[in-house]
């Protein structure tokens, strides 16, 4: 069995790109140049004893190394645009490219594969070990590499900066291509969900709101297949701003378009990729410029419709940064607001706007009145640590719950406004809820910085953090589920955002690292069953060993589970219009065979409370 061990670790105080062993030195590439140190030092930990290699050894002052491999008896390095090779003594260039810089180097084969890129163009090249060097990305398309490999037999792997990974064998020229189902990126931004379909967002701006020019797009997960909403999909959006930064998105609640908010050039309109789009911006529209910032852009906060079809956006930093696509397609916007850089919105039940403020602003909470087109009756209230119980005014993002409540996510834990339609008047300050965790109750999440919430069909609350999920019943009290990087498949610790689908209880979350889902058990219920509520799986095999799902009840309904001859052997209540039964008596064991009645009341049903809604067979 083969094991490795780490047995030091070097602290470099600056970025290290590669390290490689050669002719008894320890090699590391960083952004300050070539260091090396003999592989039998006694004290390599300290980087004190490494050895910068500068221009007394041949090598450029000041030029960073981007990779490093070791081949055919040399080291070879990718220093800015220039390929070159290292003996020990003397350092020789290569190759030299006039647009792209170095960006990898790989051996895996007999031969060096070497990487150029710079912006979206690049190339490959591969290098035999008798020297011979030539392009290996023409036939392939590969001219946004990412990364290379060989195989030994002159038959490469090239994963591109595309939807597609690249098999190019060189023996016959031949180049096959490859789609993968799946995200084109593992970034995201925003996730929502639409009759099945899944949106996600990709990242549009830094921790400083300063725009990225990102152009992943938006990937859709609809009937299985996952598909990229980008300029590849839809060329006409290269022509301006509206395919960068594609950090939100909102698809019409029983429509079939979808909305797409850019932090660069405004809002894009669409059915599907590849199908005809329209993009509002300040040249076409009554989006304004980002012009607070001084920058000449259509930056798009947030976006969320309403109960009328109204598509609800953040124009942020602009001065009118609240705007509204009215159901008939027309925009109108606000000019009163007390901020300007405005991010997430949400609208609750009484049809107000809440508003994340940026800039450590609070929360801004606007009504429109009866009337859209008449700002005579609009009010506005801006929430601080100043007139509300936020514990501070960093504010992340918000959420309403199925209650009507709004859930506000801070650096400093999270809080809710239970006020309803009374939330302008002063006395409505909020509350933090008491979360009692191992016999000590405190304010809930007080020392995590919150980054998203989410409600799933049972009003539980998913709140995400820098440090994972935290689940918590309905009321935020009570300590349901936390899952981390270590006790779950979460592939990183801080959560970006996270989205429950209300039909199937499914939970997509969005990690600073993938993109994952979790097959939850609650799902939306109705204030009474459904007309055709059933059980699944149904009938239960011998073999089968999970829970059985009752779906199709009234939300939070009592549920009981009965064999033929009436004796009780589960009771309980269903998570959202969700019941989930392990198939086990009240003494542990498995049912036996035979044919399972469910009943299930709510408090809309009083007038019937024990009726047969469904029946399951269990097979043993």
């Amino acid at each position: 069995m083969l094991t490795a061990e780490v047995v030091y670790t070097t602290f470099t105080g600056i970025a290290v790109t590669s390290a490689v062993v050669y002719d008894g030195f320890l090699y590391a590439g960083t952004d300050d140049g070539l260091y090396r140190i003999p592989a039998n030092d006694i004290n390599p930990e300290d980087f004190s004893r490494w050895q910068l290699l500068g221009p007394t050894h041949g090598f450029p002052g000041g030029e960073g190394i981007s990779a490093l491999a070791v081949t055919d008896g040399a080291l070879f390095l990718g220093i800015a645009n220039n390929l070159c090779r290292y003996n020990g003594a003397t350092l020789d260039t290569l190759d030299t490219s006039d647009a792209q810089n170095v960006i990898y180097l790989t051996t895996e084969g007999q031969g060096l594969v070497i990487g150029w890129k710079k912006g979206f163009d690049g190339k490959v090249k591969y290098r035999e070990p008798n020297g011979a060097m030539y392009d290996i990305h023409w036939s392939c398309e590969a001219s946004k590499p990412l990364y290379a490999v060989e195989d030994g037999t002159k038959k490469f792997w090239l994963a591109d900066d595309s939807d597609e990974f690249r098999f190019f064998d060189a023996n016959i020229g031949q180049c096959d291509r490859f789609h993968f189902n799946s995200p084109y990126n593992h970034v995201s931004t925003e996730i929502a969900i639409e009759d099945g379909a899944v949106y996600v967002g990709t990242p549009g701006y830094d921790i400083n709101l300063n725009a990225l020019f990102a152009r992943n797009g938006v990937y859709i997960l609809k009937d299985g297949n996952w598909s990229r909403f980008s300029e590849t999909s839809n060329p006409e959006l290269a022509d301006g701003d509206c395919q960068r930064d594609l950090w939100r998105v909102a698809p019409q609640p029983g429509g079939d378009k979808f909305y797409a908010g850019s932090f660069v050039g405004g809002l894009v309109e669409a059915t599907a990729p590849g199908a005809p789009t329209h993009c509002f911006t300040q040249y076409n529209s009554l989006l304004q410029n980002a012009g607070a910032s001084g920058a000449n852009r259509t930056a798009i906060g947030g976006m969320a419709f309403d109960s009328q079809g109204n598509l609800w956006i953040s124009n942020y930093d602009a001065a009118a940064p609240i705007a509204v696509l009215k159901a008939d397609g027309t925009i109108r916007n606000f000019s009163a607001a007390p901020a300007n850089n405005l991010l997430q919105v949400a609208v609750d039940q009484s049809g107000y706007k809440w508003f994340v403020v940026g800039f450590n602003g609070g929360v801004l909470v606007y009504d429109s009145g009866n009337d859209l087109d008449s700002p005579s009756d609009d009010r506005y209230r801006l929430l601080t640590t100043a007139n509300s119980v936020l514990p501070t005014n960093t504010v992340n993002c918000l959420a309403v719950d199925l209650e009507g409540d709004v859930w506000i996510g801070t650096q400093q834990g999270t809080i809710s406004f239970e006020c309803g339609s009374n939330v302008f008047d002063a006395s409505c300050r909020g509350s933090r809820r008491v979360a009692t965790v191992d016999d000590f109750g405190a304010y809930l999440l007080a020392n995590q910085e919150v980054t998203t919430i989410a409600v799933d069909g049972a009003n539980r609350k998913w709140f995400g953090t820098t440090n994972g999920i935290f689940v918590q019943s309905p009321s935020g009290e009570v300590p349901v589920a936390q899952y981390n990087a270590t006790n779950s498949p979460l592939f990183d610790n801080l959560i970006t955002d996270i989205a429950a689908n209300p039909k199937t209880g499914e939970v997509w979350i969005g990690t600073d690292k993938g993109l994952i889902s979790f097959r939850g058990e609650a799902t939306e219920g109705g204030r009474i069953n459904s007309l055709k509520p059933y059980a699944y799986p149904n009938p239960v095999r011998a073999d089968y060993t999970g829970p059985i799902a009752i779906y199709g009840l009234a939300r939070d309904a009592n549920v009981k589970i009965t064999d033929v001859a009436g004796n009780l052997v589960y009771e309980g209540k269903s998570l959202g219009g969700q019941a989930v039964w392990d198939g086990r008596d009240y003494l542990g064991r498995r049912a036996a065979s035979g044919v399972y009645l469910i009943f299930a009341t709510s408090s809309e049903a009083f007038e019937n409370p024990d009726a047969v809604i469904a029946k399951v067979v269990i097979l043993n």
